[in-house]
């Protein structure tokens, strides 16, 4: 994997072949890990914590860990890591605004981000920007990757200060919400309830409810739905109709589904299948 030079970045897109693990420890780089479907894990001092589609993750180059910080995947899983040399992050400071910021809330040095779906598919946007200007060399290419750069932390800055409520310090570890995660991950087109998790974990709907939210910053429903529509939308990425995607991850009533999907991902799944 390389490491930026101090003042440079760099961006890596990882495709169904992407490695069973990666090393998260480069020292003075500012990292972003960026997932975009499939499963996905990360191991920090002992701790396995799990990451979902549409989820960035920030590491602070301030932050050493007593070990690598380690990324598991389950394929097909795709996803971007950029990482950041910090002069190059000091250096637009005074011309924008502090674009460290979004880094530096974690206790350790470590956060989680949750963007909406508008800003979430921009700075799936600029991503491929930017990976189109390193594979380049025409005139410019290296400034124009430098701005798009600047553009995407400036989105995730935004994404960071706008939603709250959906950012947390730290992604706690807990191991009946694992559980919960697991069987809601494998059972999507099952009768899913708060009861029904409740009882699994042999706890109580309203302690279920409580750490659920700690954990992952949404209820125990939307978590369901999220899953749910981003399985659909998968399916129809892979050819299969709306009406068969919905039926087959959960959704029993169609018009739902259509609300549901407009609003996680901006569009109907009409419009959606047009632009694959």
């Amino acid at each position: 994997m390389l490491k930026p030079d101090k003042d440079n970045f760099h961006l890596t897109y990882f495709s169904d072949q992407l490695p069973t693990s990666l090393d998260f420890h480069w020292g003075d780089a500012f990292s972003v890990f960026f997932l975009i479907s499939g499963r996905a894990s990360y191991t920090m001092e002992k701790y396995t914590r799990r990451l979902h589609p549409g989820e960035l993750w920030l590491i602070s180059s301030h932050y050493r860990p007593p070990q690598p910080i380690s990324f598991g995947c389950q394929p097909p899983c795709k996803g971007y890591l950029l990482q950041i040399g910090p002069e190059f992050l000091h250096r637009a400071a005074p011309l924008i605004a502090d674009l460290t910021s979004c880094f530096s809330s974690g206790e350790r040095g470590c956060v989680l981000v949750q963007p909406d779906a508008p800003t979430l598919s921009c700075l799936e946007e600029i991503c491929g920007k930017i990976l189109l200007c390193q594979k380049e060399e025409a005139f410019g290419s290296n400034a124009l990757s430098h701005i798009y750069l600047l553009e995407f932390l400036i989105y995730l800055n935004r994404a960071y200060f706008s939603r709250p409520s959906m950012f947390h310090k730290e992604y706690l570890e807990n191991e009946k919400v694992n559980e919960v995660l697991a069987y809601i991950d494998e059972n999507l087109s099952s009768d899913l309830t708060l009861e029904r998790l409740a009882d699994l974990c042999f706890i109580s709907k309203y302690h279920l409810a409580h750490q659920f939210k700690a954990c992952t910053g949404m209820p125990v429903y939307r978590y369901i739905i999220k899953q749910r529509v981003t399985a659909a939308r998968n399916l129809i990425c892979s050819g299969l109709s709306a009406t068969e995607a919905c039926m087959q991850c959960g959704f029993n009533d169609y018009s739902n589904f259509l609300k549901a999907f407009k609003r996680e991902f901006g569009c109907t799944p009409k419009a959606f299948q047009k632009q694959r």
